[in-house]
């Protein structure tokens, strides 16, 4: 009877580390929402695009903008552009209403204070031009605050869902 049990816990161990492994494909890390919105006549806003920051690090954010209709890179000079930062409980950690450009690239410096908190945040750059007949550009961004700035690792994580299952099975 003892090893008719023990056969039993045996297959049922096997087959749930047959189901994890099946399953691993569809368990997968989603990139953050990332939208961008362009006017046909307009400006658009290219940023620098990342999924994953590091917790408590200082961190330079950087875009340029440029005329869609000829394709033209704008300064300080030419637009105005706005930039803000939610955290993830949905709090402005930051938000600057004028940015300035050096040559033709925006940059907005955060401190480490600001990602302080594990989690999605999110970025909106808004800009218009000095004439105010141009039409605007609006770009969002959405990237993860992590303890070490990865992605989870999909293959550790089963090296300790494996380990964990070993030490269960050892304890039947």
């Amino acid at each position: 009877m003892i090893r008719g049990s023990q056969n039993l816990k045996r297959a049922v161990f096997i087959i749930s580390i047959i189901f994890f492994i099946a399953l691993m494909p569809l368990v997968s890390s989603v990139p953050p929402v990332q939208t961008t919105i362009i006017a046909p006549e307009g400006l658009e806003i290219e940023a620098t695009n990342f999924e994953y920051l590091q917790q408590n690090t200082y961190h330079n954010f950087r875009f340029r903008v440029y005329n869609a209709t000829n394709n033209i890179f704008l300064n300080d000079t030419h637009i105005n552009c706005s930039v803000g930062f939610i955290d993830n409980q949905g709090e402005y950690l930051f938000q600057q209403p004028v940015v300035s450009a050096t040559g033709y690239v925006f940059s907005v410096n955060l401190s480490k204070g600001n990602f302080s908190k594990i989690g999605i945040y999110h970025q909106g750059i808004n800009c218009i031009t000095d004439d105010g007949i141009t039409a605007g550009g609006v770009k969002t961004l959405s990237f993860e605050v992590t303890p070490n700035g990865d992605s989870i690792n999909t293959g550790i994580s089963l090296i300790y869902f494996i380990v964990t299952l070993f030490a269960l099975e050892s304890s039947f």
